[in-house]
């Protein structure tokens, strides 16, 4: 057993095409650190529906969790840190794609750092709080910044998700969610670690406080709440980095400067995800929008 395990989540209900995905891209980019990889396995019933999964794995060395598909994606890797020792867990969720060689090895150093206990390869300074005024048409940081709510809602819709049709019902929902989005989150800036791709000590992440992690806005809250996992971190005193592809690393007053979530072209991203990929698709108008949500006036779309 190494000191770092890289744990995979692997969701039966998306397939197997983004799982084969990010082993593609795993052994297309070495790790640059000894680790041992986890595959966690969500929501499967029997050998007969693993054996794809584990026949892609032939050549490699892994171990394997089975869990239900009951909750979210950091309630399954909080199942996981439980049954496993590693002192360094480095999560990554089903549509991760690894894009630099070194990658884990990246992270593992600046991990290192005197008084750092959590990196990511991406994060933001995008507020909840901020966002859901803003959709509601009271103003505030956003609204100096992206204008009228007519100009960003179909930037802010298309991060949820929403398909058109029903982005007309934004105000609503934004109403009706208003006090939970008011009470839960910190106004922008709000500095956290996306949990798509991150390393944390394994003492550390289950000392870490929640709310249930089984809806939305449970986990939601833990990764950028009032009580994230990243202020967290922060309230105790120690460091969160954001780690970029060539290894340099940043606390969360320079994460601006780092290309490589919703900035520039993102040339500097380690870890591609569905966000990610979100961005790189968008019109030039969405992903000024992108971009200063994430980054406020310090964006560079």
């Amino acid at each position: 057993m190494t000191a770092v395990a890289l744990c995979h989540l692997a969701r039966k209900a998306n397939g197997i095409e983004p799982f084969d995905r990010f082993i593609s891209s795993y052994e297309q980019h070495g790790a640059g650190v000894d680790h041992d990889l986890v595959i966690i396995f969500k929501g499967f019933r029997g050998p007969e529906e693993l054996e794809p999964y584990r026949r892609r794995l032939r050549g490699h060395t892994f171990e394997e969790l089975q869990i239900p598909d009951d909750g979210l994606d950091l309630g399954a890797y909080l199942a996981a840190a439980r049954e496993l020792d590693q002192e360094r867990l480095c999560f990554v969720n089903s549509f991760s794609r690894v894009l630099a060689d070194g990658w884990l090895g990246h992270l593992d150093a600046a991990l290192s750092q005197p008084g750092t206990e959590l990196v990511g390869a991406t994060g933001s300074w995008a507020s909840h709080r901020s966002a859901a005024t803003y959709l509601l048409g009271l103003g505030g940081y956003y609204r100096r910044l992206l204008g009228p709510r007519s100009l960003g809602k179909s930037a802010l819709a298309s991060v949820a998700g929403e398909p058109a049709g029903r982005q007309r019902f934004r105000k609503l929902h934004a109403a009706a969610n208003i006090p939970r989005e008011l009470f839960l989150y910190p106004s922008f800036p709000d500095p956290h670690i996306r949990s798509n791709a991150f390393l944390v000590f394994r003492e550390l992440f289950l000392s870490v406080k929640s709310r249930s992690l089984t809806s939305k806005p449970g986990a939601y809250s833990f990764e950028a709440g009032h009580r994230s996992m990243t202020r967290q971190v922060l309230d105790r005193g120690f460091d969160a980095r954001l780690v970029d592809a060539t290894g340099e690393s940043s606390l969360p007053g320079d994460w601006p400067e780092l290309e490589c979530f919703w900035q520039g072209s993102q040339r500097a991203l380690l870890v591609a995800d569905n966000q990610t990929l979100l961005y790189d698709a968008a019109s030039p108008s969405t992903r000024q929008a992108l971009s200063a949500f994430a980054w406020g006036n310090h964006a560079r779309s």
